[in-house]
């Protein structure tokens, strides 16, 4: 039995509890927000070694019927400020996104009690499956949980035309990072976001196909580009 589990039977609904939110951005490039509930200037939040930042958000609907069908909650954060929209606009509604909502008690947040980055009830895993509304105020998505066979799409990932999902090395000062890589370039010249050669301090793969990939192998290479460009664009109505 984990620690909550024993805190929950034990009587622990008497603590605090929280709610956090990872937002998995990755596969845009564009790394993962860690978000918890909270207006701005509110304190953020430290659990398992990760600083959450207060930012307007709730998820609702994960409640599942005994024979029901999977549920398909929905996301809301606030888009003051046009938080989200650059986000948004430059990749195509954040489809494909995954949410990951923690729940835990106060005693085992980084600065509470008993700190313990292990200790949550069954994370909620879900993928950011459709945009449902977006407003100057706010911005909401219908999700759909991963486990959902009625949501799995062949080859079993998102299909995007112009975007490589591959993670690329990382430059940790001393040298290449490749622990977490999956993309397989390891040559010894760097290339900024438009292709241009740079200092490995300012290697950054743009994840495009003639940025990127030809710029590195060649153009005449096997390409291990991991988007799909024979893919034809196509807009839901």
């Amino acid at each position: 039995m984990t620690a909550i589990e024993q805190y929950v039977q034990g009587g622990g609904g008497k603590g605090a509890r929280v709610v956090l939110y990872q937002l998995d951005l990755t596969m845009f490039d564009e790394g993962t927000l860690y978000l918890a509930p909270g207006t701005v200037g509110t304190g953020a939040v430290e659990f398992g070694g990760e600083t959450y930042v207060p930012h307007p958000i709730k998820a609702e609907g994960f409640e599942q019927a005994m024979d029901g069908p999977n549920p398909r909650p929905t996301l809301t954060v606030s888009n003051l400020r046009n938080s989200f929209t650059a986000l948004v606009e430059q990749h195509d509604d954040l489809q494909g996104g995954i949410l990951t909502r923690l729940r835990t008690f106060e005693r085992y947040l980084d600065t509470g009690a008993e700190p313990d980055g292990t200790a949550t009830l069954t994370p909620d895993v879900y993928l950011l499956a459709r945009k449902s509304r977006h407003t100057r105020k706010e911005i909401a998505w219908q999700l759909t949980a991963l486990t959902d066979v009625e949501g799995v799409e062949l080859p079993g990932r998102k299909v995007v035309r112009d975007y490589c999902p591959l993670v690329y090395r990382r430059w940790t000062g001393a040298g290449f990072d490749y622990s977490e890589a999956t993309c397989p370039y390891a040559g010894a010249q760097s290339y900024d976001l438009d292709g241009n050669p740079v200092p490995n301090s300012m290697d950054k793969p743009s994840k495009r196909l003639g940025t990127c990939c030809r710029v590195r192998f060649g153009v005449n290479a096997a390409l291990p580009f991991g988007g799909f460009p024979g893919v034809a664009r196509v807009r839901a109505r």
